[in-house]
């Protein structure tokens, strides 16, 4: 529902609609299609996520010599309002126990020295080994997090709430399982005082729900629905209204990124034939730079449109008019974007854009759905290269794009 109505534009459930026989809805977990609309619901496949086997080595390491609770909690002053507010439930209800926080800090949380911020590896390791007991607070329906299953492969006992998705993993009944604070404290307070019996029976009982995670369980599961059933769902053949795809090469690259888009275009429309699909690929370069029946003769040679294009800087006015036209519709939080103008359709009549490469400033307008193809973010290792373009430019073509090749 989300995905739907916040983040995507209206043209997406169409959008879907129109590939329904190659749309599929991957779940996690199997409770995820029940708030989403009929077409995921009807569409969703049960494709679970398991453990890493490397994780596995580990498994019934735990040794409980440091009489401390694990608590997991990352960004408390980061995401003051959601982690933040996490972390001080927590200390609230459990400070009178010795516990440790672990988690990485952008910002470090200095006046609680049990915050111990990002460990390497081993270290992470160490306390899942040494702590008396892990207490996992999510009540969330649909959300889970790792760190919880991996305290049950060590073989510490976890204490959590079974309002949460853990508690519906066959997890609700489980001796480990909490109805609240209150009773969460009871429970912790009984596995400090040593009472081996019920350590053992919350120990032995929540291996139950480590079973869905392990790499066998899911791998059957995948065998089946994904590879038996998603893969071997036949296609039509034909497509009544034939695909085009603009890509465009949106400054006078030479060399690796030219010879890129250029393999890029091709791939697209063999493939396509290939499977039956037959798009229509049309090729964008910049204007009066290049030779275009020499540089691009490989893809005139199959049949492939080559268009110049020169990038027209437009307002954010213009951009929202034009996207009445188009039906494609995105928030405009610049004041300013760039279009590719042909002189003929201005690539309106794509029904897709593809940017291959992000070197775009002002963004591109958001006015028809398009990916980035991106190779490289050189600005990560020389910080002080292209700054003002990548704000203005780079960054935002990426955020705004249906998704991002790399």
């Amino acid at each position: 529902a989300i995905l739907t109505e916040k983040y995507c534009s209206p043209h997406f459930l169409s959008a879907v609609e129109r590939v329904k026989n190659r749309f599929w809805f991957g779940q996690a977990y199997l409770n995820l299609a029940n708030i989403e609309s009929e077409m995921f619901q009807t569409r969703a496949k049960y494709l679970p996520l398991g453990l890493p086997s490397s994780w596995f080595k580990n498994e019934s390491t735990w040794q409980g010599t440091d009489s401390k609770i694990l608590f997991v909690c990352p960004r408390i002053k980061s995401s003051p309002d959601y982690y933040g507010q996490i972390y001080r439930n927590f200390v609230k209800s459990f400070n009178h126990f010795p516990y440790v926080v672990a988690g990485a800090q952008p910002i470090a949380v200095e006046e609680d020295s049990n915050v111990l911020g990002f460990l390497q590896r081993k270290e992470y390791e160490a306390l899942f080994k040494k702590c008396k007991v892990m207490f996992y607070h999510s009540t969330e329906e649909r959300h889970l997090h790792y760190h919880p299953l991996e305290a049950i492969l060590y073989g510490m006992p976890l204490i959590f709430m079974k309002r949460g998705l853990l508690g519906m993993l066959n997890g609700h009944s489980q001796p480990g399982a909490c109805k609240n604070y209150s009773q969460a404290i009871e429970k912790i307070q009984r596995i400090f005082d040593n009472d081996q019996a019920f350590i053992t029976d919350i120990v032995e009982k929540q291996k139950a729900i480590l079973c869905l995670f392990k790499p066998n369980y899911c791998h059957d599961i995948w065998l089946k629905n994904f590879q038996n059933d998603i893969m071997q769902t036949e296609i039509p053949g034909k497509i009544k209204n034939r695909f085009k795809l603009g890509i465009f090469l949106p400054i006078p690259y030479l060399g690796g990124s030219l010879r890129g888009a250029i393999n890029i275009a091709k791939m697209v429309y063999l493939g396509s034939r290939k499977q039956n699909e037959g798009i229509d690929v049309v090729f964008s370069c910049v204007k009066n730079f290049y030779d275009i029946e020499n540089d691009f003769k490989e893809l005139l040679d199959l049949g492939i449109s080559v268009r110049e294009t020169e990038w027209r800087i437009i307002s954010k006015d213009q951009v929202a008019t034009s996207q009445t036209f188009t039906g494609y519709y995105k928030a405009l939080e610049f004041s300013h974007y760039q279009i590719p103008t042909d002189h003929l359709s201005n690539f309106n009549d794509c029904d897709h854009w593809l940017i291959v490469s992000d070197r775009t400033s002002p963004p591109i307008a958001p006015i028809k759905p398009y990916g980035v193809m991106v190779y490289d973010y050189l600005q990560r290792y020389v910080t002080d290269i292209l700054e003002s373009h990548t704000i203005s430019g780079f960054i935002p073509t990426v955020r705004q794009a249906e998704y991002v090749l790399t």
